[in-house]
Formats: structure tokens, sequence, C-alpha cells
């Protein structure tokens, strides 16, 4: 019994295909988690100390907002460490491309995941029937919080890392096709 565990345990941590993803989404419910527990608990250590919003190099942010991008960061490098040793097994790249390309993916995450929050946030507090359900307004961006990750998580993390952050991607080759490629397009063109 010992021995056929191990080995469906090994399948699954060395498989490519639908083990990968099974685990690029383990990684990310794990990251997910800790995004979420971090954010709601600065969320809600702000309004114990009845913190609405802050001022950050001149920027008004509200307090949801600020404790979504905390929450990001912390998942982020969670995400970031687990999918590089176990999730893709990126050993053959640079580390330091790859953690360029992260950064940049997870930026792209970032902006998606909080401009998201934040628009249906808006949208939701505006659905009285759905602020009577949860018996308070700011619990309405942990509805709108958890969606907008999902979304962004199965549309742009997993397909970006995939195939592009733990992948060796020659960007510098890639913009030169673009290039050449537009070029000829330019000339055929007149």
């Amino acid at each position: 019994m010992t021995n056929r565990f191990k080995k469906r345990l090994y399948t699954f941590s060395s498989q490519g295909g639908i083990f990968m993803f099974l685990r690029a989404q383990l990684v990310s419910q794990l990251a997910t988690w800790i995004d979420n527990l971090t954010a709601f608990g600065l969320k809600k250590a702000m309004d114990f100390f009845q913190v609405k919003s802050l001022f950050i190099f001149s920027l008004y942010i509200k307090s949801y907002l600020l404790a979504t991008v905390v929450g990001q960061i912390v998942g982020g490098i969670v995400i970031c460490i687990v999918n590089y040793k176990w999730t893709f097994k990126a050993s053959g790249i640079k580390k330091k491309y790859m953690i360029l390309k992260f950064v940049s993916v997870w930026l792209g995450s970032l902006f998606l995941n909080t401009t998201g929050t934040y628009y249906l946030t808006r949208l939701l507090v505006q659905m009285p029937w759905l602020t009577h359900v949860l018996n308070h307004t700011d619990d309405i961006f942990i509805v709108a919080k958890l969606f907008v990750a999902l979304l962004v998580g199965f549309t742009w993390n997993y397909n970006m890392q995939r195939l592009f952050v733990y992948k060796n991607v020659y960007i510098t080759r890639w913009l030169k096709g673009y290039k050449n490629n537009y070029t000829n397009e330019k000339e055929i063109n007149r």
C-alpha cells in the first residue's frame, strides 16, 4: 500500500500535462490562501484601528486596495518559489531571467487583481440586496476579491507562467522576429 502511494505521489510530482496543471492549481490555491489571509487580516486590522484610507507617496489609497496589494506581494513570493522548484521544475533556466519574467507577469496580475477588485467592489456595493445579504458593505470586498482572483488565476497567471516565465523564452530573438515580420508586411503593403 505504501509503495502504491509513493508511486502515485511520484507520478503526480514528476509528470507533465494534466499533472502539471493540477500541481499549478494546488500551488495557486496555497498562494491564494496566503494572499487572501494576508489581505483579509490586514483589512480587518485596519478596520479595527478605524483606518479607511492611507496617504502613501501623496496618493489617497483605500484600505482594501492596500490590503489587496500586500496580499498579492506575499502570495507572489510564495508562488514564484514553489512553482520554480516543484510545479514547472524550471532548474534549466537562469534565475535572474526567470525572476524578471515572473515580476513582469506578476505586475500584470497585480494590476488585473487590483483594478478588477476595485471596479467589481464598486459595482457590487450598488446592489442593495447583496449589501443586505452580507450585512456589511465592507465585506463585499471579500466577494469581489475572491471572484477576481479566481478569474485572473485561471486565465492569466497559469498560462503566462507555463508558456513564458518558466521556459527559456528568448525575448530578443522574438522581438527581432516580430520586427522583421512587421518590416516585411510594410514592404508588401506598399
